[in-house]
């Protein structure tokens, strides 16, 4: 009742209700699930870049992956993190769509194999005591 009343009494006086301003806000926030989506596209991206890159230096230099970061990979790996991440924020009006090889589905794949490829060599580097390569 009390409710009712003071609904009423902001409608007369012209106060607009917060909840559509709260819900409005909401529609702007991405979900949980998109959240999600961008950031594996994201890590899958520096990993495909990432991957690659560690294994072509540990089969030239014979240093383990975490030999590299240690020595000076650390700063080599966040640029090229902020990189990859910058790149991916910006929006292109011509995006590969039309393309029967490069799809987002199989950018998710690879992505997905190259950070499991990098956990895999950073685990098996971690049980060995030895390179891999």
């Amino acid at each position: 009742m009390v409710y009712v009343i003071a609904k009423q009494a902001s409608v007369k006086s012209g106060i607009k209700s917060k909840s559509k301003s709260l819900k409005d806000s909401r529609k702007s926030l991405p979900t949980p699930g998109e959240y999600f989506n961008r950031a594996e596209r994201l890590n899958g991206r520096v990993a495909m870049i990432g991957y690659p890159a560690a294994v072509a230096t540990e089969i030239v230099t014979n240093d383990s992956l975490l030999t590299q970061l240690n020595d000076v990979g650390v700063p080599l790996a966040v640029a090229t993190a902020a990189i990859v991440t910058v790149g991916s924020l910006v929006k292109s009006e011509e995006q590969a769509q039309d393309s029967d090889i490069f799809t987002p589905y199989a950018e998710l794949i690879n992505g997905r194999f190259a950070m499991f490829g990098l956990g895999a060599l950073i685990f098996t580097e971690l049980t060995t005591g030895s390179t891999l390569f």
